[in-house]
């Protein structure tokens, strides 16, 4: 068996987290001996889930103390790999692996970089390059995260992979518009709830459900501006779920108004359902645009008319022929652990099984 030891924060209901847990199920019965080293030290929704699968998990600290639980359990397991999910503190971790002796370490960029002030540009660059001296490669989720980054190690873009639900909601009445994922204010779900008041406007038979937890943005701005958009009865805000398949059946449409990400796993489940997409032109999306069928892009600044013309017109779009075109692309479950077994050094599934 190979031993790979994968750091991420925490083992909660995320999109990288189901993204991982699909990975860990297709691949189950590859030669791999996968431990997860919770950075955070904080146990998840996720964990159980994981250990049923047999992988093992062990809770490490924030901080320096983290650096050396990561050390002593390299030291006692001997990995073929480190795999790091610690954005610009990836060579932190790299390092200790470095001094542990592992031979390849991975850091792996799930987003794209945030613009900053002096402080925090020098900052990143203390961080990039001691990510370039310990990391041996790297991984991101797509081109747009390398844009301004300092690379001098071998990159790889490995698109993450969505499971095809195998049954999809034909569609209908096609008055249903989605928000579905984490409520950051780099969402701009107002934005999105003010685009939906105009399709309101166009016509009252038009609902739409925000689905994701609250964390940077209060519920109550929310429902403040819901109300003062006097569009209460059209919106019914969910919250978290741990099954957005479910959610993304009752859609006709999703809606995304992001202006931060890697790439956005709510997109790609859209797409594996059927739902056209209307989003911004952030590179995620574009990549995404580009090789499968169903999303329009527009420029944030777009006016709110241009918005809900595009939504409009990706009601008509044919679900199925959208199914069909991302079943076919890169972005599902075989494809990207096919490609993440080849990086590890690992033989494993075809993509075409």
């Amino acid at each position: 068996m190979i031993k790979i030891v994968l750091t991420i924060g925490r083992l909660n209901y995320g999109g990288a987290e189901r993204r991982l847990l699909e990975f860990c199920a297709f691949t189950n019965t590859a030669p791999v001996e996968l431990w997860i080293f919770v950075i955070s030290g904080q146990h998840g929704d996720l964990d159980a889930e994981f250990q049923a699968l047999g992988v093992n998990i062990e809770y490490g600290q924030p901080g320096p103390t983290g650096l050396y639980l990561l050390w002593r359990l390299c030291r006692r397991i001997r990995p073929r790999v480190l795999h790091i999910n610690a954005g610009t503190a990836a060579g932190f971790y790299a390092l200790s692996g470095y001094l542990a002796g592992v031979r390849k370490r991975i850091g792996h960029f799930h987003s794209t970089v945030e613009e900053m002030g002096w402080s925090g540009k020098l900052k990143k660059l203390a961080y990039e390059l001691l990510s370039n001296i310990f990391c041996t490669q790297f991984i991101g989720v797509s081109d747009g995260t390398r844009v301004h980054r300092r690379v001098y190690r071998p990159w790889t873009t490995l698109y993450n992979g969505v499971n095809i639900p195998e049954v999809a909601k034909e569609h209908m009445e096609g008055k249903n518009v989605l928000i579905l994922g984490r409520v950051l204010r780099t969402k701009n779900v107002d934005r999105s709830i003010t685009i939906f008041a105009q399709l309101v406007d166009a016509d009252p038979r038009f609902h739409c459900r925000v689905v994701g937890p609250f964390v940077d943005v209060s519920l109550a701005s929310i429902e403040s501006l819901i109300k003062e958009l006097n569009i209460a009865e059209n919106v019914t805000i969910v919250g978290a779920v741990d099954k957005p398949f479910e959610e993304l059946e009752l859609a006709d449409v999703l809606l995304t108004n992001s202006t931060l990400e890697g790439m956005p796993g709510v997109v790609q489940e859209a797409l594996a359902c059927g739902v056209p997409v209307v989003g911004t032109d952030i590179p995620g999306i574009v990549e995404i645009a580009q090789r499968t069928e169903g999303v329009t892009v527009l420029p944030y600044a777009a006016g709110d008319d241009v918005w809900t013309a595009a939504i409009f017109n990706g009601l008509q779009l044919d679900r199925a022929r959208i199914r069909s075109s991302f079943r076919d692309s890169v972005f599902t479950v075989p494809q990207y652990s096919s490609a993440l077994l080849k990086i590890w050094g690992v033989p494993g599934k075809s993509s075409t099984q």
